[in-house]
């Protein structure tokens, strides 16, 4: 079932090892999953497939990556069906996702995080696949980003962090786009998509303002768990209103000192205010928060 393994802290062993599969496959994304067990292998995994969930194809990642555990710590093994050239069956490809390799940590990525192996050899593992196929930064994805709100898989990866040390994260501010027609939030830097969150089921049905403004407060807690409050109304809206007669002299000086001290704007003017993306499984009724599925919420407390 392994066809060969490397050293994870090494590019070009990991090259090696992997440059006889693959097969005549045009892959185009890359897949990022844990196996969700604290312990195992790519020969426990194949043998769990086997005898527990009953599935005759056994191991179907191409890569796997161990902990200590099973296989030494950050070892990358090469699958047979890597080896083999064989699509994996189990990534739900949705849309017009390519062929995907897919790539497996060891360990329940719920309630840990990956060791400083792990994520170092999951780094090189992208950055060699990448290379050699020419993925685009924004086809890397967790098992999560393609399946959507299915799967928590691979938990707390960082992901970013992972991107940077492939050296796949473009130059740029990390920004926050909120698309006004899909609702979709997605995570950029430079040019390129790095990350996809995901909104609650439960739709706001206030109407969100189009602009782009900067955090200005997160709170760690409270009535709507981890917030990230945007600095809305910025300048631009507070001249606008004040030169159409909807915001008053007073009221735009109460907004441009607090920008100036470096504090969310009030919410009290006539142009409202406080918006934020929240760990809420109900929007506050009547506002223009942004409510995320947690994890995702506790992803954008965090970057």
């Amino acid at each position: 079932m392994v066809v060969a393994s490397a050293d994870g802290a090494d590019r070009d062993a990991i090259a090696r090892a992997a440059k006889d599969g693959g097969g005549v496959v045009a892959w185009g994304a890359i897949v990022i999953h844990h196996s969700g067990r604290a312990e195992g292998s790519a020969a426990a995994i194949d043998e769990y497939q086997r005898k527990v969930v009953r599935d005759v194809v056994g191991l179907a990642h191409h890569f796997v990556i161990g902990n200590g555990t099973g296989s030494p710590d950050g070892t990358v093994e090469v699958s047979g069906p890597w080896g083999r050239g064989a699509q994996t069956p189990h990534l739900f490809r949705k849309g017009n996702l390519p062929p995907a390799i897919s790539v497996a940590l060891v360990g329940d990525l719920e309630t840990a995080t990956p060791t400083p192996a792990q994520a170092a050899a999951l780094a090189n593992v992208i950055a060699v696949l990448a290379e050699r196929f020419h993925i685009p930064v924004d086809r890397v994805l967790t098992h999560r980003e393609v399946e959507g709100r299915g799967t928590t898989c691979p938990g707390r990866l960082r992901k970013l962090e992972v991107l940077a040390a492939a050296g796949l994260l473009p130059a740029g501010p990390v920004r926050v786009r909120v698309e006004a027609g899909s609702g979709q939030v997605l995570v950029l830097a430079g040019d390129g998509v790095v990350l996809r969150l995901f909104r609650a089921r439960s739709a706001n049905t206030a109407p969100l303002p189009v602009g782009t403004w900067p955090v200005c407060r997160r709170d760690d807690g409270g009535a709507f768990g981890k917030t990230v409050v945007i600095a809305y109304p910025g300048p631009a809206e507070v001249r606008a209103a004040l030169d159409a007669g909807r915001l008053s002299p007073d009221e735009a000086k109460r907004l441009s000192r607090k920008r100036v001290g470096g504090q969310c704007p009030p919410d009290d003017t006539a142009l409202g205010g406080e918006i934020a993306f929240h760990a809420a499984g109900t929007p506050d009724e009547g506002t223009a928060c942004l409510a995320l599925d947690p994890l995702d919420a506790g992803v954008l407390f965090d970057l």
